[in-house]
């Protein structure tokens, strides 16, 4: 069901950055799910990632009916480009995620809102989620608070969970690409570039928002993510391999080290699973070491030639 038309002089400070490409069959199962919240005040930024099939008209049909939805058009079919492009736009200071094809609960905008405001010092938040996968569902239920070491062996924080201070990047000048402007990243695995970022370099908060859900879809047909599948998995095993020499050198509990070095071997066979030859593993584990007290070194490891 398309929303009503709202007042263009209502001021918001939620907003939802949703990326599509190619999205015809997923896309108003996501927005009506938007249009249903409870809480009705936030914008919704749709950015068109150079659709070639249906998706402009159904957006554009969305976005005649309600004015909380904005959309913005861009050539090049690049995911982490579409989601910085969002973020220059953006005007709102809650910013939450959510991908073409996935659904939240109603309550999200405003058990999110209620967090925000209320834990002043979260700059990150999250709930846990539902992985839909064919017939199958699965919950995920996360901590509490993320730390260092729930970092070391995959991102378990979904991206269409996410909400974010929009000030907090801008004071610390970071987004989907990395931080700053020099060896910025544009390639898969920017949730996990992001949340490594924010916990290893800035220390940031990253906290949960209980009793609410989202409710990730896997392998829509024609998704950049399932296009980059086999680079996504290689540049996340450079990203965790930071994370463990990183927990490695900063923390004191012997087990936790331990743990690290373990992971480690596992991230050599898995990196070899994915084609990655020896000379290039040696590169990337002698870079890392070298290059670990860099706060550019996700962006300059991600950025490696030798893909």
């Amino acid at each position: 069901m398309i929303g009503i038309k709202k007042d263009l002089n209502q001021k918001y400070i939620v907003a939802f950055l949703l990326p599509v490409f190619n999205a015809e069959s997923s896309i108003e199962k996501t927005i009506n799910c938007l249009l249903k919240q409870n809480y009705p005040h936030f914008k919704i930024y749709i950015l068109s990632n150079g659709c070639t099939d249906r998706t402009n008209e159904i957006i554009a049909k969305y976005s005649n009916s309600d004015k909380r939805i904005e959309i913005h058009f861009l050539k090049e079919a690049n995911l982490s480009k579409a989601l910085c492009y969002g973020l220059q736009v953006i005007k709102e200071e809650f910013v939450m995620r959510i991908d073409s094809g996935d659904i939240t609960d109603i309550n999200r905008v405003s058990k999110t809102l209620a967090f925000m405001k209320k834990n002043k010092d979260c700059d990150i938040a999250y709930s846990d989620w539902y992985l839909q996968d064919g017939p199958n569902k699965k919950l995920n239920i996360l901590p509490f608070k993320i730390l260092k070491e729930d970092l070391i062996y995959r991102n378990k924080i979904a991206h269409s969970t996410i909400c974010f201070r929009k000030s907090i990047f801008e004071e610390y000048n970071f987004n989907y690409s990395g931080i700053g402007n020099l060896y910025l990243y544009f390639g898969p695995t920017q949730d996990l570039l992001l949340i490594s970022i924010s916990k290893f370099i800035f220390n940031l908060n990253i906290e949960k928002i209980p009793d609410t859900f989202s409710e990730v879809t896997m392998d829509i047909k024609d998704s950049i993510s399932l296009k980059n599948r086999i680079k996504q998995s290689r540049i996340a095993l450079r990203i965790i391999l930071i994370n463990n020499l990183k927990l490695i050198k900063e923390s004191n509990n012997f087990f936790k080290k331990i743990k690290s070095l373990s992971i480690l071997f596992i991230i050599i066979f898995r990196f070899l699973k994915y084609n990655e030859s020896p000379r290039n593993i040696f590169k990337i584990f002698y870079l890392s070491i070298r290059k670990l007290s860099d706060k550019l070194i996700y962006q300059k490891i991600a950025n490696l030639y030798f893909l």
